[in-house]
Parts: structure tokens; sequence; C-alpha cells
């Protein structure tokens, strides 16, 4: 993994942090909305806005909604 990859996990995980709560994410490798229950419909819409105002990213809302993991997310933005 680059330093690169690095710092796009690390936004990734903050950006769940902060919209996700106080969820004990730190015992998962790839948290996602099968393991984190804080992780629902609502969560995850505003997962995907904060991660746009992060990475100053524009996706279609198809792509975005199908996104349901770190390791999925943390992909994508690599494609941006």
């Amino acid at each position: 993994m680059s330093a690169s990859d690095t710092t796009v996990v690390v936004r990734v995980w903050a950006v769940l942090g902060e919209v996700l709560g106080p969820v004990n994410t730190t015992q998962l490798d790839n948290p996602s909305r099968d393991t984190v229950p804080e992780w629902d419909s609502l969560a995850q819409v505003e997962v995907l806005f904060a991660l746009e105002e992060e990475f100053s990213v524009r996706s279609p809302a198809d792509k975005l909604s199908t996104l349901r993991s770190l390791e999925e997310i943390v992909e994508a933005l690599e494609y941006e």
C-alpha cells in the first residue's frame, strides 16, 4: 500500500467516525453496512455527502449508493 493509499484510508476512517459516531470500528478490518449497526440507510446518505465534501468529488448517486464498506469506498476514491 502506497502512502497515497494510506492517506485515503485514514481520511475515509475519519469520515466514517464523524458520521457514524463512537462506533467500535477499530476492531474491524473492513467496516461495512453489514457489520456496523449504526450504518443504516440514513447514515449511508450522510457518509456519501461527507465523502464528497472531504474528497471534493461528485459521483452519480447510483454509483455511490452501492459503496457498502471501507474497502469499496477506498477503491472507488482511488479511481476518481
